[in-house]
């Protein structure tokens, strides 16, 4: 009987011995599992405190469109020739404005053909040298004049002579942004940025902000049918006529991604005066003979038979 007892008690205490080395480990593991913890979040807090500040959307878009009815002029900037500019010099006619880095090699240059694509279709639909483009390096200790004739080429519109490649110096860019409402800060790998295009008027009026670094040809098209056919106190009444019809009739087909001016519109809408005309003249004539009869009536006689 003892010996039975004797067998029974080893795996008891076999099973006893192995518990308690087990409940060690799995302490020790707890203990090793919250250091590793504690030390991976210490070295979080630490990234944190050093970490790029969030791109604040809602911000950048209110700052953005505050700039919308502003003025600008007055910054000095070099062309891709280093010849000083300025972009009173571009006045005239609309003015379209983004900013860029030369050493992006994602966003900006997807923003550079997304215009290089919009400018394309705005000349079939206003005639080259209907508004000028003007491409910006923000960047001011790397974008000099030499980047931006690079980047230009890079892109493949180096040779179009109505869009720009612009720099300056690091305070009148600072100056340049505010203006314009632009959103930038430096990080690790570059810089964060609002993708933003910037409409001007002839003026040099902000009157449109267009966001994405991709967009549809219309979204610039568009704020520039507005600004060119739109009217203006310079041009005569008939010219001005001319371009409101161009404005009404001047429609986007998506399948081609081109404007084309609709005659049918234009002739339905001339049938459409001239039937409001002749109703009116019609009208006149009828409330005139209300009028004459109400002044003298006919004169009615009676028969005495």
């Amino acid at each position: 009987m003892q010996h039975k007892m004797n067998y029974l008690l080893v795996p008891a205490f076999m099973f006893l011995l192995f518990s308690i080395a087990g409940s060690l480990h799995a302490e020790s593991n707890a203990d090793t599992r919250a250091s590793l913890k504690t030390d991976g979040l210490t070295e979080h807090s630490a990234l944190a405190t050093t970490k790029e500040p969030a791109f604040d959307d809602a911000q950048a878009l209110e700052i953005s469109q505050a700039a919308i009815g502003r003025s600008v002029g007055g910054f000095n900037l070099r062309d891709r020739k280093r010849r000083k500019v300025a972009l009173e010099d571009y006045r005239g006619k609309p003015i379209v404005v983004s900013f860029i880095y030369t050493a992006c090699f994602h966003t900006c240059p997807i923003i550079t053909q997304t215009l290089k694509r919009a400018m394309a279709v705005a000349n079939d639909t206003f005639g080259e040298g209907s508004f000028q483009m003007l491409t910006i390096g923000f960047d001011a200790r790397r974008d000099s004049p030499e980047k931006m004739r690079i980047y230009a080429r890079q892109q493949g519109v180096g040779g179009n002579p109505d869009w720009e490649f612009l720099s300056t110096d690091k305070e009148t860019m600072a100056q340049l942004v505010d203006a314009f409402g632009f959103i930038f800060y430096k990080t690790a790998s570059g810089f964060e940025h609002l993708a933003q295009t910037t409409v001007i008027d002839a003026k040099g009026v902000i009157r449109h902000q267009i966001y994405g670094e991709s967009f549809d040809s219309p979204q610039l098209v568009e704020p520039l049918k507005q600004l060119i056919f739109g009217g203006s106190s310079d041009l005569s009444v008939f010219s001005n006529l001319v371009n409101k019809a161009k404005l009404w009739c001047t429609i986007y087909d998506p399948r081609t991604d081109s404007y084309r001016f609709q005659y049918g519109m234009l002739v339905g809408f001339g049938i459409s005066i001239i039937f409001l005309i002749g109703w009116g003249i019609i009208l006149v004539r009828m409330w005139k003979k209300v009028l004459r009869y109400r002044r003298s009536p006919p004169t009615i006689t009676h028969n005495d038979d």
